[in-house]
């Protein structure tokens, strides 16, 4: 079983260049684009590591 993660990021490219960065290093990941989607997908997902970035 892989550890779940949820990347975060307004910007498309670099929320899908973590995406498959992490799923080549055998995570599985879960995306969100804002900071509302990323507390409901928290919810319902339960995410063992969170990235996101800050501004």
């Amino acid at each position: 079983m892989s550890v779940k993660v949820l990347a975060v990021d307004d910007e498309d490219d670099v929320r899908r260049l973590i995406q498959i960065k992490l799923k080549k290093a055998g995570f599985e990941v879960i995306t969100a684009v804002n900071g509302e989607e990323a507390v409901e997908k928290c919810m319902a997902e339960k995410p063992e590591v969170v990235i996101m970035d800050w501004m």
